[in-house]
């Protein structure tokens, strides 16, 4: 009986060894595939906090990497549309140039060229990438511009061809007997019921500061669509159409003015400041050359005089050449190119992403390199420790076949 308590204790323990040889088997294959220590954090004891931390910033640091790429694909982007831009501009400056208003042949290539041009500049100011429209600024979802060749023409050359705004003065403000505000201006000449208008500088009636689509209610009344009366006015104010005519999100009405829309920003680089990037359609520059357009354009408008024909070709010329290369008067007109133009406002933003991204592939290195001194195995090391397993494992199988293959005799002697 002896015997038989014997070789059960011994087939038990042979037993035993067997699992755990094969949990160790499993683990040095699993550590030889797959070139790490452990298959979880938990496997690296008191350095598993070391790990996560390494984990979480390598994480953090391809998050950087992978937005900044996107955005310098969308650079790209830029640096094709603006170019193309500036290619077309160039065109019509020289078109301009040799245009003879008492020539029919000269003003028919006119029209024909700057009605390329508008289908032209429309096509290119509402290029996207991927879903995003280039020229849409932090409304990236919307198209940015209308169909250009669609546009009102212009009623009049203006004495100076300028796209600062010009505002209309406010000298009251009220209820309209329905609880909105109802502004007082000095003409509501040039305005449309629909347009959006930036109203700022009104004192008391406070409000009414903001951005507000409009009525006309008569020459010298509009109401703010939306709006709640609730103070009364004492001084002040100021209204200027928000959006240019252009714009997909302007009704069309009026001279191209206005500030451009929000640029999209982005968080580059650890502990930095969030940078603005890319250009919007409303951008002073690019309302030059659109204005520039309208200007050429009314030139071969039926019915215009000569000398309305020799001012709107004076605008257009002063126009092209400030979207070319910035204007004099007007700072916020940078130019396409040139030092401070478009361009190379791009290109030192690309110079920021670019060293950010140095600076991230070399942080994922060390990150990778202290990673590596944690989690990383001896290739020659865990290879013997296996092959001393595995041959470990085979003698035990041989000692439990043994065990299994007593016989009566065995158990009796």
């Amino acid at each position: 009986m002896s015997n038989s308590v014997t070789a059960t204790s011994t087939f038990l323990h042979t037993q035993a060894l067997m699992s755990a040889s094969q949990n160790q088997l499993n683990k040095l294959s699993q550590q030889l595939a797959s070139g790490e220590n452990g298959q979880s954090v938990a496997d690296y004891g008191s350095s598993a906090s070391t790990l996560l931390n390494l984990q979480a910033s390598t994480q953090a640091e391809q998050g950087y990497v992978a937005n900044n790429t996107t955005i310098q694909n969308y650079l790209t982007a830029y640096d094709a549309t603006i170019a193309q831009l500036q290619s077309d501009a160039t065109t019509l400056q020289k078109v301009l140039a040799s245009t003879q208003t008492s020539s029919p042949a000269s003003l028919a290539q006119l029209s024909t060229t700057v009605k390329g041009l508008l289908t032209d500049v429309t096509a290119t100011l509402n290029s996207q990438v991927g879903d995003r429209y280039l020229y849409s600024g932090s409304r990236y979802t919307t198209a940015p511009v209308t169909d250009l060749t669609q546009l009102t023409p212009l009623a009049s050359p203006a004495a100076s061809p300028t796209i600062v705004p010009q505002p209309t003065a406010v000298s009251g403000a009220a209820n309209n007997g329905g609880g909105l505000v109802r502004l007082t201006v000095g003409s509501t000449a040039g305005l449309t019921s629909g347009q959006q208008l930036a109203i700022t500088g009104v004192n008391g009636t406070t409000e009414a500061n903001g951005t507000w689509t409009i009525n006309v209610i008569d020459a010298t009344h509009i109401d703010l669509v939306g709006s709640t009366f609730t103070n009364p006015y004492t001084s002040g104010g100021s209204a200027v159409s928000a959006l240019p005519a252009y714009d997909t999100q302007a009704p069309g009405y009026g001279t191209p003015v206005g500030a451009a829309y929000a640029q999209q920003t982005a968080v580059i680089a650890q502990n930095e400041p969030a940078i603005s990037y890319g250009i919007t359609a409303n951008n002073p520059t690019i309302q030059s050359l659109i204005y520039a357009l309208q200007n050429a354009q009314a030139v071969t408008a039926t019915g215009t005089t000569a000398a309305q024909q020799t001012a709107y070709l004076s605008n257009a010329t002063n126009l092209v050449a400030d979207a070319i290369n910035g204007s004099a008067t007007n700072p916020a007109v940078t130019g396409l190119g040139g030092t401070g133009g478009l361009l190379a406002g791009l290109t030192s933003v690309e110079g920021q992403i670019s060293s950010a991204n140095a600076i991230h592939t070399q942080t994922l290195a060390t990150l990778k390199s202290q990673t590596t001194g944690i989690t990383a195995i001896d290739s020659a090391t865990i290879a013997e420790e296996l092959s001393a397993v595995q041959t470990q494992l085979q003698a035990t199988y041989k000692v439990t076949a043994s065990t299994l293959n007593l016989s009566l005799l065995n158990y009796i002697s």
